[in-house]
């Protein structure tokens, strides 16, 4: 069984996933080079991880605000992809260009200032 290592803030984009090595738990996109060219969209989008239940790539900000139910608008279920882990891509080229759409996003975006917001309250 995959172990994924959880940021604060865990988002999804669906994909294939492939194993970095037999020796190794470490997932990615099945579009990506290797584990490294995934850890290199990741450190630009601390969000981006893989989800080991869908073998998809989640953002875990988005999918963390609708766990909670603080933020129910409409149009939100137009970037739903990104919280269950149901894009495929063809490419990895493709996979980054809907991922950086995601993050411009006003959901995400929306998201991201509600965990932010309520991260301030708990203070």
């Amino acid at each position: 069984m995959a172990t994924i290592k959880l940021t604060s803030y865990n988002c999804l984009v669906g994909a294939d996933v492939q194993p970095e090595s037999s020796s190794t738990t470490t997932l990615y996109p099945k579009v990506c080079r290797n584990v490294d060219q995934f850890k290199a969209w990741q450190r630009s989008r601390h969000w981006l991880e893989m989800n080991p239940n869908t073998n998809g790539v989640q953002c875990s900000v988005c999918a963390e605000v609708k766990r909670l139910g603080i933020h129910n608008e409409p149009g939100q279920h137009n970037e739903s992809e990104f919280v269950e882990g149901t894009v495929k891509m063809k490419d990895a080229k493709t996979l980054l260009k809907k991922i950086d759409k995601h993050r411009n996003s006003a959901m995400h975006v929306k998201c991201v200032t509600l965990l932010e917001i309520r991260s301030l309250l708990k203070q």
